[in-house]
C-alpha cells in the first residue's frame, strides 16, 4: 500500500497543516487502485482560533468541495477527507496522480488561503500477460501461442484443455510457444475422440519468478481436416467380378483402411494411395444365404492418424449377385421314372388314360436334385395339364415318389425348386401309342320317380354320354348301383346293380329301368323312400340322392246322396260319408289350391300371396271342424278383412287394410352437390297425385365413406307432392340416396 503526506502552505506562521494520502492496489486483472486523502490543520502558538473554512480537495483531477466551521488548537483537526477514489492504472500497471487542496478563511486572525499540491506515485500493479491472435487449433498442424507480457521478467505456463481435461501443456515460456511434436498431434486427435470438431480452452498462467501473478482462459475450437468420402465403383457386382474401393478428397494427414462384411463373412481391402480393389470371389458364393440369389455387402472405410481414428467410419453397401451359372438346380432328368398305375385296365404301366389315369413319378435317392452351396431343394412338383401335385416335405433319405390322378395331355412336367427360388423344369412325353384319349362320363339327366305319380312302381331315367373305347384289356362299360331306405326307418336295402348299359355310337346312352324296393309289394304309396344312386363307367361315377314322396292318388270323388266328397291326394274316410252329419255342398279333404287372383269359385279366391279370400258380398267363409297345419298344430281363424292391393307399380303400392289405406312410394335419387361442407338441397318428387297428405320419409345414403366424406343426409320441406333432400359432403362427387315415403290414412 502506497502512502505519504503533503505539507500545506498557510497564510499565517501560527498555523500548520498537511494532506495525508493512501492507495490500495486491486488485482492484476482489474488494474486500478483506491485512493484516500485527509486534510489536517492546527495552531502552533499555543492559542486557539476559530472560524469558517471552505474550499476543495482534488484527487487525480476530480475536485470535492467542502466547508467547515472549525476551532483550531494545538492538536490537528480534520478539515475534510475523501476515501476510496478509483484510479485506473496505465496498461503496464504504473500510475502517478496529483493530489491538491485549496481553501480559505476570512474575518479572523488566521484569515487567508491555505493550499498544497503534489504528484505522487502509486504502487505498480503487476499485470497478467495475454495471448494475441486466435487460439483455434487445426489438428495435425503446428499451433503457436503468441504472448504479450508487461515485463521481460515474466514467464508463462500454457495448458490446452478439452472438456476440462488437460490435453497438452508447456511451462516457462516467454513471448511465444509452438506445439508441433508428433506426441502433441496424437494427443489432439485422441481428444477429438472420433469427432471432427470440439471446443477447447487455452489457459495462460503468468509468473514472476516463482510467484504466480494469475491466469487467463481463452476459448477456441479444435478442427480436424475432413477424411474424405468413401466411393464404390459399382452398385452391384456378380460373383467373379471386382469392386473398386476409393476415398474421394483424401487428406495427406491420414492413413486409410477398408473392411467388408458379407453374411457373417469378413475381410479387409488393401488401400494404396487411398484406393484399392475388392475381388468378389468364390468365398462370397459359399457364404451367400441359402434363401436368396443376391445379398448386400457392407464396406467400411476408416481414417486414422498415428493409429487414432479420425471422425466416424464411413459405410457403403453394394449388392453381390449370383451369376446365372450359379442359379441352377442340379438334376439328371433321365433318372426320374414315370409309370402309370391303371394296368388292370390297360395291361401296361406305359399306357396313360387321359383325364383319369394315375401317374407315379419316382426319383431314386441317389439321383435327387441338388442345390449349390447353402441353398436346399424345397419343392418337387409334377404337372399334367391343369392338374398338379407337389412335394414340399423332402425326406432326408430314401426315394422320392409323387402321384397325380386326373392329369391331361401328353406332356409331363417336373418342376424342382431350391430355397433361393431357382428352378429346373423337366419334360417327359407320352407317345401316341401309349396315350388313351378317354373322355369323362357325363350324366345329362338322372330322374327317379313314381310311375303315374302314385303307383307302387318307381323308375329311374338316366341319359348322358360316355367313352366308347377300349382301354387295352377291356372296353369301357356302364352300370347303375343304388340303395333304398324307407324314410323314418334305419334299414337300407341293396346295393342293387343295373349293368350292361349299352353305349351308342358317338358315346350317347339312355336307360329307363324299374327299381327294386327290396321288399315284396314294391314301394308303398303312403310312404316316402330315400334312394342313393350312382352311375359309373370303368373310371368315373356320378352320384345322386333322391327322396321319392308318398304316392299321389290325385283326386278321389265320392257321392253320398246329395253330398259330394272330394279327397285331394288322399281318400275320404268312411266316417266323413255319414249323411246325417253332412250338408249339401262340397266337402274337401286334402289341399284345395285356387290358381291366380282372378280364378274364383263362388266368390272364393286366393290373393297374390296365396291366401284364401271371400268376396265381401258373400258375407263370410264358414269353416267347421278342426283346422290344422301339416305338422298337426292348430290354426286359429279370426274375423276381419283380408288386405287388398288396389294399385301397384315398380316403386309404389296402395293397399286397402279395411279401416285404413296404406300407401308406399320408394326409389333412389342421384345427388351431386354444388357446394362442399355445407347442407345443399336437391328436390325430390313423389308419384303424382298419390299421397293425400305429407308422408313419413326416411333417406339413407348409399356410400362407404359416412362420417369422413358424407357428413350428413336429411330431408325438409315435406309435402304430399315431394320434399327437399339435404346433403353435406366434403367433395362434389355424385352418389345415390335411397328414399322411402309411407302414409296411413282413413280415406
Amino acid at each position: 500500500m502506497a502512502n505519504g503526506t503533503i505539507t500545506l502552505d498557510t497564510p499565517k506562521s501560527t498555523v500548520a497543516g498537511y494532506i495525508k494520502w493512501t492507495s490500495e492496489a486491486s488485482s492484476a486483472t482489474n488494474n486500478y487502485s483506491l485512493v484516500s486523502a485527509y486534510v489536517y490543520l492546527k495552531k502552533t502558538d499555543g492559542y486557539t482560533s476559530w472560524g469558517d473554512f471552505s474550499g476543495k480537495l482534488t484527487i487525480n483531477g476530480t475536485s470535492y468541495s467542502f466547508s467547515k466551521n472549525a476551532t483550531l488548537g494545538s492538536s490537528y483537526v480534520l478539515m475534510t477527507s475523501k476515501t476510496g477514489v478509483r484510479v485506473n492504472h496505465d496498461s503496464d500497471g504504473t500510475k502517478k496522480i496529483t493530489i491538491s487542496t485549496s481553501f480559505k478563511n476570512s474575518g479572523t486572525t488566521i484569515a487567508g488561503t491555505y493550499s498544497a499540491s503534489k504528484t505522487v506515485t502509486l504502487d505498480t500493479i503487476k499485470r497478467l500477460s495475454y495471448i494475441s491472435g486466435s487460439v483455434d487449433i487445426a489438428a495435425g498442424q503446428p499451433f503457436t501461442v503468441n504472448i504479450n507480457r508487461y515485463s521481460a521478467d515474466y514467464v508463462h505456463d500454457i495448458a490446452i484443455k478439452v472438456g476440462g481435461n488437460v490435453v497438452r501443456e508447456a511451462k516457462g515460456y516467454g513471448e511465444k510457444v509452438t506445439f508441433s511434436s508428433e506426441s502433441y498431434q496424437s494427443s489432439i486427435f485422441a481428444a477429438l475422440d472420433g469427432s471432427l470438431s470440439k471446443a477447447c480452452t487455452v489457459v495462460l498462467t503468468t509468473r514472476s519468478g516463482n510467484t504466480e501473478i494469475g491466469s487467463a482462459s481463452y476459448s477456441g475450437t479444435i478442427t480436424a481436416a475432413s477424411p474424405g468420402e468413401l466411393m464404390l465403383s459399382k452398385s452391384s457386382v456378380l460373383i467373379g467380378e471386382s469392386q473398386g474401393v476409393a476415398v474421394e478428397n483424401p487428406s495427406d494427414l491420414y492413413s486409410y483402411s477398408a473392411n467388408y462384411q458379407f453374411a457373417g463373412f469378413e475381410g479387409s481391402v488393401s488401400l494404396i494411395s487411398s484406393a484399392g480393389v475388392l475381388p468378389v470371389g468364390e468365398s462370397f458364393a459359399v457364404n451367400m444365404p441359402g434363401n436368396v440369389n443376391e445379398a448386400s455387402c457392407l464396406v467400411t472405410m476408416t481414417a486414422s492418424y498415428a493409429g487414432i481414428t479420425v471422425g466416424q467410419p464411413e459405410t457403403m453397401d453394394f449388392t453381390v449377385r449370383l451369376p446365372d451359372s450359379y442359379r441352377v438346380v442340379s438334376f439328371d432328368q433321365n433318372s426320374a421314372v414315370c409309370a402309370f398305375l391303371d394296368t388292370a385296365l390297360t395291361g401296361s404301366s406305359a399306357k396313360f388314360i387321359n383325364g383319369a389315369g394315375t401317374l407315379r413319378l419316382s426319383i431314386p435317392a441317389a439321383s435327387k436334385a441338388e442345390a449349390l452351396y447353402q441353398a436346399s431343394i424345397i419343392k418337387y412338383q409334377v404337372t399334367m395339364g391343369s392338374q398338379s401335385k407337389e412335394l414340399t416335405e423332402i425326406p432326408a433319405s430314401g426315394d422320392l415318389t409323387l402321384e397325380l390322378t386326373g392329369g391331361t395331355g401328353k406332356i409331363i412336367e417336373l418342376l424342382i425348386m431350391d430355397s433361393r427360388g431357382n428352378t429346373k423344369l423337366c419334360h417327359y412325353a407320352i407317345s401316341d401309342e401309349n396315350f388313351i384319349d378317354y373322355t369323362s362320363l357325363k350324366v345329362a339327366e338322372c330322374r327317379i320317380y313314381r310311375e303315374n305319380g302314385f303307383d307302387t312302381a318307381v323308375k329311374m331315367h338316366v341319359k348322358g354320354t360316355a367313352w366308347e373305347g377300349n382301354f387295352g384289356l377291356q372296353s369301357n362299360g356302364l352300370k347303375i348301383t343304388y340303395t333304398v331306405k324307407k324314410s323314418g326307418t334305419s334299414t337300407v336295402y341293396g346295393p342293387f346293380t343295373l349293368s350292361n348299359i349299352p353305349i351308342a355310337s358317338g358315346g350317347g346312352f339312355e336307360r329307363i329301368a324299374d327299381l327294386d324296393s327290396g321288399t315284396a309289394g314294391g314301394f308303398d304309396t303312403d310312404a316316402a323312400y330315400e334312394i342313393h344312386a350312382q352311375v359309373s363307367d370303368c373310371l368315373k361315377s356320378y352320384m345322386t340322392d333322391v327322396v321319392v314322396n308318398s304316392g299321389m292318388i290325385g283326386m278321389y270323388l265320392k257321392r253320398n246322396n246329395d253330398n259330394y266328397h272330394v279327397g285331394i291326394n288322399c281318400k275320404p274316410d268312411a266316417s266323413e260319408l255319414d249323411a246325417s252329419s253332412e250338408k249339401a255342398g262340397l266337402s274337401v279333404k286334402g289341399g284345395l289350391e285356387l290358381i291366380g287372383a282372378d280364378d274364383q269359385v263362388s266368390g272364393i279366391y286366393t290373393d297374390t300371396s296365396g291366401r284364401l279370400c271371400v268376396e265381401p258380398a258373400l258375407g263370410s267363409l264358414i269353416l267347421s271342424g278342426s283346422l290344422q297345419m301339416p305338422d298337426g298344430s292348430p290354426i286359429t281363424v279370426g274375423a276381419g278383412r283380408v288386405p287388398v292391393v288396389t294399385q301397384q307399380g315398380s316403386n309404389f303400392v296402395e293397399m286397402n287394410l279395411g279401416a285404413y289405406i296404406l300407401r308406399m312410394n320408394w326409389g333412389t335419387i342421384t345427388v351431386k352437390v354444388s357446394e362442399t361442407n355445407t347442407p345443399v338441397a336437391t328436390a325430390l318428387s313423389y308419384k303424382s297425385n298419390f299421397f293425400t297428405e305429407a308422408p313419413f320419409v326416411t333417406v339413407t345414403p348409399r356410400t362407404g365413406v359416412i362420417g369422413s366424406v358424407v357428413k350428413g343426409v336429411s330431408f325438409n320441406n315435406n309435402t304430399a307432392d315431394g320434399c327437399d333432400i339435404f346433403v353435406n359432403r366434403t367433395n362434389t362427387t355424385a352418389f345415390s340416396v335411397i328414399w322411402k315415403a309411407i302414409s296411413i290414412t282413413t280415406d
